[in-house]
């Protein structure tokens, strides 16, 4: 939930990295792939009145406790038991603890919210020295806290503050009055939401220096960034009304790539992202027609480290591929759903995806096991056996070994250059016989990119 311009009243945490004890009841994966469960587990009940809202590395699990009706600020780490953090009878929220001992958070006093700063269960006043702190939402190993706080001219702002220094930065917008941190990583990236000029609600991921926006997905006005792994992947929600917060779709963006649409449950009229760990695991919710909601685990071992590659000639048409050994899969209306279209690949990382500009049914993808093609669209992919038409090669020079690129010249399309793990190969007859690169020597010779150069 974002907190709005001028709005005082209280408010339920802007980032909630788990949905309640449903995670525990039912787990529901989005992808077209099993997830592999451990026969041997444990489940520890809780209790019907504990409601975790994230939990850290060393187990560390804070949320809120609602046996006397006001919600309470709590922690807990197995064996137990379960520790208030309540120094008041205001309602209070623990929203996300680091392993060196502290818990941040707020308090409500009825009209208006207190960031809190938990120092092994005990109050700190460090965060309460500074006027307008409404929010400390997350809070990473080095002890960088980020939320929100209120301006003097009544605007909220995302804020960041280091215990240890002492200093605290109030970050900028998109071009826009407000702006809301949801979680930072341990590389002191940022992410939530800001205003642009329109007021649309953006997700962001703040480098540090940058507030860079990440857009939104087709057919929604706004978005928001709700966690961020060490791979600075984001997740979060996508949501067309700011009052109402229904129709929401989650997404997944990686670093440098766009918003991917992760859909739901079974047609669900809303899912949200709300967590993402550093093996591409989400964790979240989806709401059915009749208002249940259900806890889902989207496993992206593939996704998240998938590329996007759009089909130049139909915008509906998009790729992935999947360096975990997946392959490749298809979606034919821009991400709502995938298929595999694998038949002749190796398992085996793909690296890279090119698509023929003019010809869209050809494509290459560069392998761990050499370069594939295929000349229909993906339903089957042939080998590439680059070295077999090259007569030259040195004694003792590799035939088989990893690709990592293939680019396709614009200014002549039979022009084909595959970046490999043994130099540059290229071929200037659309691929029906290929030579190696005078700067290749075959052996230590990585390339991670193929183009060729514009003035040669």
């Amino acid at each position: 939930m974002i907190l709005m311009k001028k709005s005082r009243s209280a408010h339920p945490p802007g980032k909630l990295k788990l949905a309640g004890l449903q995670l525990i009841t039912l787990l529901t994966t989005l992808t077209c792939s099993t997830i592999s469960v451990a026969e041997d587990y444990i489940i520890t009940d809780l209790g019907a009145d504990f409601k975790p809202l994230s939990i850290n590395e060393n187990g560390t699990i804070t949320g809120i406790d609602t046996m006397t009706g006001n919600p309470s600020a709590v922690t807990y780490r197995d064996p137990g038991p379960i520790i208030s953090l309540q120094n008041s009878s205001l309602e209070s929220y623990a929203l996300d603890a680091n392993e060196s001992g502290f818990t941040v958070g707020y308090e409500n006093n009825g009209s208006l919210n207190q960031a809190l700063l938990w120092d092994k269960q005990q109050v700190s006043n460090e965060l309460q020295q500074f006027s307008g702190l409404l929010e400390a939402r997350g809070i990473n190993s080095f002890s960088e806290v980020i939320g929100v706080r209120q301006t003097d001219d009544d605007y909220q702002r995302a804020f960041n503050y280091d215990i240890f220094t002492g200093t605290l930065n109030t970050l900028g917008t998109l071009g826009g009055a407000n702006a809301w941190a949801n979680q930072i990583n341990d590389r002191s990236n940022i992410t939530g939401a800001a205003e642009d000029q329109q007021g649309n609600i953006l997700a962001f991921r703040f480098d540090g220096k940058t507030m860079n926006n990440l857009g939104r997905l087709d057919g929604y006005q706004h978005s928001e960034g709700l966690d961020i792994n060490e791979k600075n992947a984001v997740v979060g929600s996508a949501f067309n009304s700011r009052e109402a917060f229904s129709g929401t779709r989650a997404f997944f963006v990686a670093e440098f790539q766009g918003l991917v649409n992760l859909g739901s449950i079974n047609h669900d009229i809303d899912s949200t992202a709300r967590a993402i760990n550093n093996d591409g695991v989400i964790i979240g919710q989806s709401t059915r027609l009749n208002g249940d909601e259900r806890a889902f685990l989207y496993d992206t071992a593939g996704i998240d480290r998938l590329y996007i590659y759009a089909n130049p000639k139909a915008s509906d048409i998009v790729y992935t591929t999947s360096t975990s050994g997946r392959g490749v899969a298809k979606s034919t209306n821009q991400g709502l759903a995938w298929g595999k279209i694998n038949k002749g690949l190796p398992e085996s990382p793909i690296n890279d995806l090119a698509i023929h500009p003019s010809n869209t049914q050809i494509m290459y993808v560069p392998t761990d096991n050499g370069v594939y093609v295929t000349e229909n669209g993906g339903e089957e992919w042939s080998y590439v056996d680059i070295t077999s038409t090259i007569t030259d090669l040195e004694d003792g020079f590799p035939t088989e070994f990893a690709t990592y690129a293939v680019y396709f010249d614009e200014n002549n399309l039979d022009h084909i250059y595959v970046g490999s793990a043994v130099g540059i190969f290229y071929s200037h007859d659309a691929g029906k016989t290929w030579a190696l690169g005078e700067d290749s020597s075959g052996f230590g010779s990585f390339v991670f990119a193929a183009q060729p150069d514009p003035g040669a």
